[in-house]
């Protein structure tokens, strides 16, 4: 007999895996966001959180005859985030999901197919929010917002009991749950929305830079104030006047920024020669200066690729203008800032991009390794003899000295290392968590989904991935136009544009 059964609110995350389970008789795995099971070490590790501690005590539906259930339902659960002062920050996840039966495996599957987060500060608060939520919901145009369910059962009682799976507006009971599960899911999906970027920064990266001080690249921070920061990322481009006069003649000469439309409007709202604007400057001059004459600047998590064409498709700057150009041409670094931001200066000791690279860090393993800087083609890294070396001597680096400065409490993140080619030293350059920034090769989506499932990555030609065991060593191999929709052109594209016009 089939039965609908619509749930009037989302199920509580640990009546899924607990009650859910003994009435069904059969267990309940999650899925990766795309749809994969999970690779057998994240199984192993579900399974210990959820199903090694179980037991039938207190579970009054153990004997039901549902014999199958199929379709989507809500779930709801949270995390309890430990910000500074030991003030904590509630995150609660409304996540729809679908389930499924796998007759091979006798057992159900959860893929998640979008979710709603809310935030806040306090339970209280959190709760007014959630009413909000619901209410939109009720009246919304969808008369099943929380799920529709097809049961296999002649128990016209068993919608009592799946009600009493349900949340009912005690948040406290959500808190008192099995915190590591929730977790555990929020990992697993977090490309869903469960965790947003700036979140992320705040709750997350803890890492204790006194620790790893000696093995940090030398660089200089400079703090942007409100008006240098709305000078960098406006529109207008115009310059000081001492930085007009310079080397690329032909930037000037087929460019007019000096006669902009907006040029007065501009002086009047950012003086060049006001303390801020003088002393954000002379940082930077004397940066270049310290350094040898030689940075690469990095702000807000992004190393301004995508800017690159204005100082000849290069990010290494040799004086205050290449750095102020750079940072006008790029909108890479434009995310939203909670915080007052901070540009770095980077002291390059050679301008081999070839022996940079970006870290991916899942449960504290290396997944990834990635050239840092994807607008060229490195026929070092490209050899398989090469690529073996390096991964041997980062992993060296990571094993023995990288994963032990990191807190126990940041499982996921991402690290970008500067080789020197004379003397193999490894220094790190960034620590940042999951999802922090977009100067990546693949989609977070993507990279999620090879991280919990495993699934090889799909790629075109411009792209060459080697795997080694659960490594993903990633370059480019073309530098073709379809390399990389996010970085700017080389000469190669220039000659492909000039075929296609022609």
């Amino acid at each position: 007999m089939k039965l609908q059964y619509t749930p009037n609110a989302p199920i509580k995350l640990d009546s899924l895996f607990n009650e859910f389970y003994h009435l069904l008789n059969f267990r309940i795995y999650p899925n990766s966001i795309g749809g994969n099971k999970l690779h057998l070490k994240l199984c192993e590790k579900f399974k210990n959180i959820t199903y090694n501690k179980l037991s039938n005590n207190g579970i009054l539906y153990n004997r039901s005859n549902l014999t199958k259930i199929d379709g989507h339902f809500s779930l709801i659960l949270i995390k309890q985030l430990s910000g500074s002062n030991y003030i904590y920050h509630y995150h609660l996840s409304i996540i729809k999901v679908n389930i499924k039966f796998n007759e091979t495996e006798r057992l159900y599957y959860i893929t998640p197919l979008e979710s709603h987060s809310l935030t806040s500060c306090s339970l209280e608060d959190l709760s007014h929010q959630y009413a909000n939520f619901q209410k939109h919901n009720e009246n919304g145009l969808d008369s099943k917002s929380f799920g529709s369910l097809s049961l296999d059962t002649d128990d016209l009682e068993i919608s009592v009991v799946l009600d009493s799976f349900t949340f009912k507006n005690d948040f406290n009971s959500l808190i008192s749950g099995n915190n590591a599960l929730s977790s555990f899911i929020h990992n697993i999906w977090a490309p869903i929305g469960l965790l947003t970027n700036r979140e992320l920064y705040l709750f997350s990266l803890t890492v204790p830079f006194d620790k790893y001080k000696k093995y940090w690249l030398n660089n200089y921070s400079i703090e942007l104030s409100q008006t240098v920061y709305e000078y960098l990322k406006s529109d207008v481009m115009v310059m000081p006047d001492d930085l007009k006069s310079t080397k690329f003649s032909n930037v000037e000469e087929y460019s007019d920024f000096s006669e902009y439309s907006d040029y007065d409007e501009c002086e009047i709202r950012f003086d060049f020669n006001s303390p801020e604007f003088l002393d954000f400057f002379s940082a930077i001059s004397e940066s270049i200066k310290s350094f040898g004459g030689l940075v690469l600047p990095y702000l807000n998590g992004s190393y301004l690729q995508d800017g690159s064409w204005i100082i000849n498709n290069t990010t290494v700057c040799t004086d205050l203008r290449d750095v102020i150009l750079l940072l006008k041409s790029s909108t890479k670094w434009h995310g939203d800032s909670d915080s007052i931001l901070k540009l770095f200066l980077y002291k390059v000791i050679n301008q081999n991009h070839s022996t940079q690279f970006k870290l991916f860090y899942y449960d504290r393993e290396i997944i990834i390794i990635s050239q840092l800087f994807l607008n060229h083609v490195y026929d070092s890294l490209i050899s398989n003899k090469h690529s073996h070396k390096l991964i041997r001597r980062i992993l060296e680096f990571s094993n023995h000295k990288l994963i032990h400065l990191i807190p126990e409490n940041l499982s996921n993140f991402v690290v970008d290392l500067y080789i020197l080619n004379r003397t193999d030293e490894i220094y790190i350059m960034n620590i940042v968590p999951f999802n922090f920034n977009s100067e990546i090769i693949f989609t977070w989506d993507q990279i999620y989904e090879y991280a919990t499932s495993r699934t090889p990555f799909t790629h075109d030609e411009s792209i060459k991935i080697d795997y080694y065991g659960n490594i993903a060593f990633v370059v480019m191999s073309s530098n073709k136009l379809s390399r990389h929709k996010l970085y700017s052109f080389c000469s190669e594209d220039v000659e492909e544009l000039a075929k296609i016009l022609t």
